[in-house]
Parts: structure tokens; sequence; C-alpha cells
């Protein structure tokens, strides 16, 4: 049977989205930094991906990890990491918001929802990777996968 799919994309995000007190402006306020990321991979690449974390945290020395938590890398795992998924046949998207300069702001147009950040990111973050698994479908398959 055919793939209906092209391409497969992991999203993970970091920080949090809320406004009313952002740290470093509030000591006890909300992450500086709202970050959305997707991974995308084609579809007959879509098994390797575990490969990939493995060959990556192989390179770690003295490690137990089984899992990659960026931040809590040394930088050097981190370059590691960093050249190791350059390396790799994927692409990966980022949408990031400092936080700092939109503490206590208010979309009157979004004030029932307050994860108005969270989901205008995850539209910026989706308007990309649709973008780029379009131009690369044509690329791929000459047209859009039915």
């Amino acid at each position: 049977m055919s793939r209906k799919y092209g391409f497969v994309a992991y999203i993970d995000e970091s920080g949090d989205d809320g406004l009313d007190k952002v740290f470093p402006n509030r000591s006890n306020g909300s992450s500086e930094w709202f970050v959305l990321s997707a991974v995308v991979v084609r579809a007959e690449n879509e098994n390797k991906i575990g490969k990939i974390q493995r060959e990556i945290i192989s390179k770690f020395k003295n490690t137990q990890r089984k899992y990659i938590h960026y931040r809590d890398l040394i930088d050097a795992k981190k370059q590691i990491a960093c050249s190791e998924i350059g390396r790799a046949d994927l692409r990966c998207f980022v949408v990031m918001s400092n936080k700092k300069n939109m503490e206590r702001y208010r979309n009157e147009k979004c004030k029932k929802d307050k994860n108005y950040l969270y989901w205008w990111c995850t539209r910026l973050l989706m308007e990309r990777v649709t973008e780029f698994c379009e131009s690369k479908s044509i690329k791929l398959y000459g047209e859009y996968m039915q």
C-alpha cells in the first residue's frame, strides 16, 4: 500500500506562553522566551529519527542518557548535537517570541483565548512547514500527494 503522506513533522515547545508577568522583568514571572519548533522528515525517513537520536547520544562520552534535552547539555554536547542534526536528512523550523516587550499586552480580538500567543506562533510555524512541504512535494513527486 502506498503512503498517503509525504512528510512527518515532529513539533515541540519550550517556555510558556504566559504574558501577565515575564521574567526577568518579574522575578516570579513566566519564561522570557516562548519557542515552538518543528523537525520535518520525508515519510520514507520517518523510521530513521530514532537512529539519528541514538547516533547523537553515542557521541556523548560518559553518558547513560536515552533522550536529548538540549537545555541540560554542556556546550560541547550541544555542538555535537547541532553538528549531527545539521548532517541529517531533515529540515528544522523555529518560531521564537521574546515576551519581555509583550508583558501585559492584550489583544481585544483574542481576549477570550488566553493562549493566543501559542496559537499565533503555531500558525506561523505551520505556514512555513506547509510551504516547505508543498515546494518539496512538487519537486519530489511532480504534484501534490493525493
